[in-house]
């Protein structure tokens, strides 16, 4: 059996798919600082500046999955087409 030629441009390993790996490493940073931030600034920020309560995760969670639900969809398939503001 003869190897395929489109698979022997490919290589393998970090060194020689340095840039690749090396932005997948900074999305990840990236990631985990968002994650971080939401979890210790955004709470702090919403009480102080917003006037939420620290207890109201519930709340403002149900509310995110709820808008999510509904974005998702309307924006899903011929429902987009059907009932948005498009023309």
């Amino acid at each position: 059996m003869t190897p395929d030629p489109a698979q022997e441009r490919y290589t393998h390993g970090i060194r020689e798919n340095l840039h690749q790996f090396s932005h997948q490493l900074g999305q990840v940073f990236l990631v985990g600082l968002t994650i971080g931030m939401m979890r210790t600034v955004v709470p702090a920020l919403a009480e102080s500046e917003f006037g939420v309560a620290e207890g109201s995760f519930m709340m403002l969670t149900s509310f995110v999955v709820a808008f999510g639900f509904v974005k998702g969809t309307l924006n899903f398939g011929d429902w987009a087409w059907r009932y948005s503001t498009r023309t």
